[in-house]
């Protein structure tokens, strides 16, 4: 796509409303994103249902913007960006279900890791439905 073209359509792309965006800031860091990301992951979960193997890991997606909830991962090939959690099929490549990681939630307890709260969100509608989970050095209870 030409530079230009791209700029003009950019001009008219808005995925949020104006009006109340700084009152939803105040709950939501992901605010200006947070409709296509919520639409996005249930158009996921609507159009696919997995087979039997699961895979549950971290994709960081590189940035260097300074948001919010800008992450550093010494371990990735890009150090700085936005971390989601993310559910997915290997063999087909599919995205199952995600969610975005801002820190450590403080609503739950110090002494629960939050590997494991991220895996019970992630895979909530398939407990008891005789599913593998895959994850990278992080173990459910």
């Amino acid at each position: 796509m030409p530079t230009n073209l791209f700029r003009k359509i950019f001009c008219f792309l808005c995925f949020d409303k104006k009006s109340y965006r700084s009152q939803r800031l105040k709950t939501d860091k992901f605010a200006l994103f947070s409709v296509v990301w919520k639409r996005f992951i249930e158009n996921c979960i609507s159009c696919y249902t997995p087979g039997a193997f699961i895979t549950v890991d971290e994709q960081l997606f590189p940035s260097k913007c300074g948001c919010r909830f800008t992450q550093f991962m010494a371990s990735k090939p890009h150090k700085y960006g936005q971390k989601h959690w993310l559910s997915a099929v290997k063999e087909v490549k599919y995205v199952v279900s995600g969610c975005r990681y801002f820190g450590r939630d403080k609503t739950h307890s110090k002494d629960e890791r939050v590997s494991d709260q991220v895996i019970m969100l992630l895979l909530k509608m398939y407990v008891n439905k005789e599913r593998n989970v895959t994850t990278d050095n992080i173990s459910p209870q």
